[in-house]
């Protein structure tokens, strides 16, 4: 059993473990402030490049790159995330996430929730990739010539999906589109590989079934749109709503380095939210 760890402040711990839910925030407000600018900026080159390419073939009028552009920039924003790591004990993630080490990463067992959609990066199937909402996704380190490389994958696929559009042999250019905005925020520098990054990812626009994307309502594991402040800033996020399963989903806590939670207080915190038998840890981090 692998665990992927949400690291919070106490404040948010407590609110996790009382509600059942997890915010799925807008990309606009992650801690990166360069948070999809790396990938972006490599793949709009790569697509550049590649536009005479495209005109000669008749795929593209001459305005055809940017009305693609657009769309791109438009679908990257409709992605709300939450971010995990595969490590429950490191430092700068203390120090980023957690209230300077103060607070809490909570260990979550992702194989309970059966409707997830892994990002396996399947270029060659696309639909099998988006017949879920919400994808967990590995972050991709990569330095730019890696970063090169990926791009240069996914203008490939989208020459392919032109070139059925010119033949009218269907219509795959949404799912390309999506396929790149969650590469957008899959793929960072590896400069940021100690984090060990996991994301859930949820698109809220568009779902693909039955071989047609379709715009979509809300599920029902997830709440309306809500929104909260934080650091003066104005938040859009949905609420994952796992309070069905917590006690399956939740198997330990790992305390930070200056968290001050007494233990009599904290079992009786967990058992009075049905999570009494689940593994607790202290950081083994000396930082003060």
């Amino acid at each position: 059993m692998e665990l992927f760890h949400h690291y919070c402040s106490a404040e948010s711990f407590r609110l996790i473990f009382e509600s059942g839910k997890l915010h799925l925030s807008s990309i606009h407000n992650m801690n990166d402030y360069g948070e999809g600018e790396f990938f972006l900026k490599i793949f709009l080159n790569e697509l550049d490049e590649a536009n005479s390419e495209f005109i000669s073939k008749g795929f593209l009028e001459e305005d055809g790159l940017n009305i693609i552009k657009n769309r791109i920039l438009s679908e990257a924003e409709d992605r709300y995330i939450i971010c995990m790591s595969k490590n429950s004990d490191t430092l700068s993630q203390w120090r980023g996430y957690a209230d300077d080490g103060r607070g809490v990463s909570i260990g979550f067992d992702m194989s309970e929730i059966g409707f997830l959609s892994t990002n396996a990066k399947p270029l060659n199937q696309i639909s099998n990739h988006f017949d879920k909402l919400i994808n967990l996704s590995e972050i991709d380190y990569c330095d730019e010539s890696r970063a090169r490389m990926i791009c240069k994958a996914y203008v490939e696929t989208l020459e392919s999906q032109l070139l059925k559009l010119k033949n009218k042999e269907g219509n795959g250019m949404l799912a390309v589109i999506s396929l790149i905005c969650n590469a957008l925020f899959s793929t960072k520098h590896h400069s940021f590989q100690e984090e060990n990054e996991m994301r859930l990812m949820y698109n809220h626009k568009y779902t693909f079934e039955d071989g047609v994307f379709k715009p979509v309502n809300n599920p029902s594991y997830l709440n309306d749109m809500k929104f909260k402040t934080r650091d003066s800033f104005l938040i859009p996020y949905y609420e994952f709503d796992f309070s069905n399963i917590k006690n399956k989903f939740i198997k330990e806590i790992t305390l930070g380095p200056k968290n001050k939670f007494h233990e009599r207080d904290l079992q009786l915190f967990l058992d009075v939210n049905g999570l009494g038998d689940i593994k607790i840890k202290r950081s083994a981090s000396t930082y003060r």
